[in-house]
């Protein structure tokens, strides 16, 4: 379970906040992609692999 007071978007896993640092606006932006074992690899490299191109997926579309 994820606690955060920003907003997360738990159908497309992703996250996004916005802040200012001085004058200067910032966007802060992350996602995350996931894997399960065995059923999408049965080794780390893959898994890693897998949940990679799941979170790109994510981003973009």
């Amino acid at each position: 379970m994820i606690l955060s007071p920003y907003p997360l978007d738990f159908k497309k896993a992703t996250f996004k906040y916005e802040l200012s640092i001085g004058d200067v606006p910032v966007t802060l932006d992350a996602s995350i992609g996931e894997a399960a074992y065995p059923a999408d690899g049965d080794s780390l490299e893959t898994l890693i692999l897998v949940a990679d191109d799941a979170m790109y997926i994510q981003q973009y579309t």
